[in-house]
């Protein structure tokens, strides 16, 4: 088959592929995409309403936790401050390296970020 042939064979598949595609049903109690909005901005507003809502429903929840947790009198109170910012810490992903102990594979004395 020549080139000529190969680029014919191609529309051909393409014509029947798009033909197919256009024909297909969707599947019982479904309907096609086929609306005028961008499907990422419908998505993006379910997001954020969502979000909006599980927010709102936490927010008397938080704040209970957080009254009841400052009531705490004297040294049991930065104690529970402290936990409160190391969960924080821990789940922002924020690492300290002060007063630890270097990585195993650093060389005493190196360009790592301990020693700037």
């Amino acid at each position: 088959m020549g080139n000529a042939g190969l680029k014919r064979w191609r529309a051909a598949a393409a014509g029947v592929f798009a033909a197919s595609v256009g024909a297909a049903q969707p599947f019982p109690g479904t309907v096609p995409l086929d609306g005028t909005n961008d499907l990422a901005d419908v998505y993006l507003s379910g997001l954020e309403r969502l979000l909006l809502r599980e927010t709102s429903q936490l927010a008397p929840a938080r704040e209970r936790l957080w009254r009841e947790g400052l009531n705490v009198c004297g040294q049991r109170a930065d104690a529970w401050l402290v936990e409160r910012r190391r969960e924080l810490a821990r789940r922002l992903g924020v690492r300290d390296g002060m007063g630890r102990r270097r990585h195993a594979g650093a060389v005493r004395g190196g360009a790592g970020p301990s020693n700037r």
